[in-house]
């Protein structure tokens, strides 16, 4: 199906103003808390500076975002030591004050786990910095919850699971793929991270061994979920992936062979997020009620979609509810408010 690509050319646009607010704020946060050379900081500035000048603005979103967070990378020396430069923000989400509190209120019921993982998507510490992100949740404009459970409940050898952001995100994510695993529902789940530090918040491997061991310093509840976990690495029932595609400024319609051969055999696939969403799909101004099944149907086994809306990308909605959204004026699409649970068998 056509659609025009995203770019970042319309000043002003939810595009523009990751290039041009957002990048620039990521910047000004890496310079102020991380340990940097001057020929580091000099390398930092000249690369907001490329943003901001609309150098990039022509060229598709996806491709340009990619192409920020790979050149952070290369400034901070990632290949060399091997020290997330966002560390320090995923960090906070761990020794928040408030982290108590969230773990008292997870849910124990599947359906209001799953929405957990949708609420969580919220913790996106790349659009917190964004000027526009909205605090408070409103709702889904599409909840396939109960044709999900019904799916579900027949039970799979494996879910492919696509996390997106760590901290609080990172923690609902587990309480469902320990739901998963202990009621059977699945009997081994893959969980799909990006193999080096991305998009600020995005889980790498080291995320989930900090986050579990956070658990397990927590008593009760966390803790118990924390021993499982661990067990389930042990048993093989938990397995770790972080192909390099995962961090590749392409849609999922372009998978390698190697790739693809990772989550073929999966009952289904659980994705995460914006940017998993925008890489199913393409990253394409598609009208709202374009058919979600009919763009997905190239993917090799069924999906899911768990995730609050803070991109420009969306399908699959009723002309009513596009109706309704539209008519309250605001950017529905981008302010984090909306979320949804999006399958197709």
């Amino acid at each position: 199906m056509d659609a025009p690509e995203i770019t970042s050319s319309e000043p002003g646009s939810f595009p523009w103003r990751v290039l041009h607010e957002r990048h620039p704020a990521i910047i000004k946060q890496l310079r102020s808390h991380t340990d940097l050379t001057l020929d580091q900081h000099t390398a930092l500035v000249s690369l907001g500076a490329e943003f901001t000048s609309g150098a990039w603005d022509p060229s598709p979103f996806l491709r340009a975002e990619n192409y920020f967070y790979r050149r952070i990378l290369a400034i901070t020396r990632w290949s060399e030591h091997h020290r997330d430069p966002f560390g320090f923000l995923k960090q906070g989400e761990l020794t928040d004050p408030g982290l108590p509190h969230f773990l008292d209120t997870m849910p124990h019921e599947l359906p209001d786990l799953l929405a957990a993982a949708v609420w969580g998507n919220r913790s996106d510490l790349s659009f917190r910095l964004q000027s526009g992100a909205s605090d408070a949740a409103t709702g889904f404009v599409r909840d396939d919850r109960s044709e999900v459970l019904g799916f579900l409940s027949i039970g799979t050898p494996t879910v492919a699971y696509f996390a997106d952001n760590a901290g609080r995100e990172l923690i609902a994510d587990l309480f469902l793929i320990d739901s998963l695993l202990e009621s059977g529902l699945a009997g081994v789940v893959d969980l799909h991270v990006k193999p080096f530090p991305y998009f600020v918040s995005d889980v790498i491997a080291a995320d989930l061994t900090a986050t579990v061991d956070r658990l397990a310093a927590e008593p009760g509840r966390p803790a118990e979920l924390a021993a499982r976990l661990v067990r389930a690495r042990h048993d093989g029932r938990l397995n770790l992936r972080r192909d390099a595609f995962q961090a590749a400024p392409m849609s999922f319609n372009q998978m390698p062979p190697e790739f693809e051969a990772q989550i073929a055999d999966a009952g289904i696939t659980i994705l995460k997020g914006d940017l998993h969403y925008r890489r199913l799909v393409g990253d394409r101004l598609y009208p709202p009620t374009t058919s979600f099944a009919e763009l997905t149907e190239y993917f090799p086994t069924p999906v899911l979609v768990l995730r609050t809306l803070k991109s420009e990308v969306i399908t699959g909605l009723a002309p009513s509810t596009v109706a309704e959204l539209d008519a309250t004026g605001e950017p529905w699409r981008t302010t984090g408010a909306h979320a949804l649970i999006q399958h197709r068998p």
